[in-house]
């Protein structure tokens, strides 16, 4: 498998663990675009994040650290709220 083969490969293994993520926690999602819009929102997880070790969220999900992501997007929104 030559490298391009492998990157898509990867990519499409992101958009199937992101896309069941945001299905079996759509409200949480949907905060989340209801703060930042859709774009900036689905942007988001494939930005690197310094607040969890500089890591992307979707690799959060890649590697099943699902409830770690989830207790952060929580702790996020409420502290947004509190604003």
């Amino acid at each position: 498998m030559d490298a391009i083969t492998k990157k898509v490969a990867l990519t499409k293994r992101e958009i199937l663990a992101l896309s069941a993520f945001k299905a079996f926690n759509s409200e949480l999602f949907d905060n989340m675009v209801h703060l930042l819009g859709e774009r900036k929102a689905n942007l988001w997880f494939y930005t690197e994040n310094p607040n969890i070790a500089d890591i992307r969220p979707v690799d959060l999900i890649m590697i099943g650290r699902e409830e770690k992501l989830i207790s952060f997007i929580k702790n996020a929104i409420s502290e947004n709220k509190e604003e």
